[in-house]
Order: structure tokens, then C-alpha cells, then sequence
């Protein structure tokens, strides 16, 4: 479990208020742990990683996996990114503006 430093940040996690909610602070922290890992990553490493009981980590799993989040590979059982992750990394990339600044320019050159 992560502690309270002195400045009320939760140690191990970056600039997470003292205040947060723990479930959500591991839900994250598990989403991040493939950025680490690898594309895909079984049970017992990401409770390993996380510091949490494999009972903990499969319940998380599980609900980012029902939301779509998450999936599970059917050849070895680990765990990987699902769509969702996917579509919101785009949806991100998409509020960027710089498609827009590109299409501006590509019109530009056509004239």
C-alpha cells in the first residue's frame, strides 16, 4: 500500500493529492503500468509492480476489462490495452489541433 510523505503526495504515485481516491490512483497506476511493461503483462506482475494482492489486482482488472479498457490475450492470458484505451488516446490526439493546423497549411500549398 502506498504511504502519505510529508508534503501529502501519495509516494509512488506522481502528483496524486493526499485527498485522491484510492481505487481510482490504482486503476491508473494500472493502466500506466503497461507504458512500463510491455504490451502485455499477467496478473501476478502488475500486483507485484503495484504493491497489491493478486485478489485486488484481478478485481481491477476485471472492471477496466468490462468497460473495455483492458483485455485478455486468449493464447496466454495476460493482459493488454483494450479498444478503449485506444479510443481515447485518439480522441486526445484529435483535441490537439494540430490536424487542423495541418489541413490549413496542405490548403495553403494547393492554392
Amino acid at each position: 500500500m502506498k504511504q502519505i510523505s510529508q508534503n501529502h503526495l501519495v509516494v509512488g504515485t506522481p502528483n496524486v493529492p493526499a485527498g485522491a481516491v484510492q481505487c481510482v490512483t490504482r486503476a491508473l497506476d494500472l493502466l500506466e503500468a503497461f507504458l512500463q511493461n510491455g504490451p502485455e503483462i499477467g496478473l501476478t506482475n502488475i500486483a507485484r509492480q503495484l504493491n497489491l494482492d493478486k485478489a485486488t489486482a484481478y478485481r481491477l482488472l476485471s472492471t477496466l476489462e468490462g468497460r473495455g479498457y483492458i483485455e485478455r490475450s486468449s493464447e496466454n492470458r495476460n493482459y493488454r490495452l483494450g479498444l478503449r484505451a485506444f479510443e481515447l488516446g485518439v480522441y486526445f490526439q484529435n483535441q490537439l489541433g494540430v490536424r487542423h493546423v495541418g489541413i490549413d497549411y496542405q490548403r495553403e500549398m494547393v492554392k
